[in-house]
């Protein structure tokens, strides 16, 4: 008889260690899935850093827009002026506001506004893209993690009814064991 539970014991050990093998592996998933979401959460501080930066370079484009704006005014009004010296005093004011004031971009190497905005705007496009396909992925990735962890604890969920059942009839055959003794 004790030929006939070594087999069963032997199952049962093999059982034990494939349950150990598999708390390892929930174990390594749990540990992966937690760093996925400090991923996660270190890319949404991006994404919102990235957002907040977004709305300064969108204030940015506007204060130049205002002064593109105020510049076509400054010009149709001296255009209009029939004066002449205040024909040259307007163009002499013109130059003093805005083109040398924009020597100081070129002196420091910084790029004229034109340059800036078109460079900002494809930047800005860049980021708008890089933004989306991170939450894509994000989204992606935990849902594949969700039901990659569902199927292994209901994996598991069955090993430890099999290794329960199993107890159960190793009991049986020890009791049935020392009833015929």
């Amino acid at each position: 008889m004790k030929a006939s539970l070594q087999p069963k014991e032997a199952q049962i050990e093999a059982q034990k260690e494939k349950l150990l093998e598999l708390e390892g592996e929930f174990e390594k998933r749990v540990k992966l899935m937690n760093d996925k979401g400090e991923k996660l959460t270190k890319y949404k501080a991006k994404i919102t850093q990235l957002q907040m930066d977004f709305v300064k370079q969108q204030q940015t484009t506007e204060d130049k827009y205002k002064i593109v704006l105020k510049f076509a005014q400054d010009v149709y009004k001296i255009v209009q002026t029939r004066d002449d010296k205040a024909y040259k005093h307007g163009l002499m004011q013109l130059n003093q506001n805005y083109v040398m004031s924009e020597a100081a971009y070129t002196e420091t190497g910084k790029k004229k506004d034109v340059e800036q905005i078109e460079q900002l705007d494809r930047m800005l496009r860049q980021q708008e893209r890089y933004i989306a396909t991170l939450k894509i992925n994000a989204i992606k990735r935990e849902e594949r993690d969700k039901n990659e962890i569902v199927k292994k604890t209901k994996e598991n969920t069955y090993l430890v009814e099999e290794l329960n059942n199993t107890k159960l009839e190793h009991k049986k055959l020890e009791k049935d064991n020392l009833d015929l003794l």
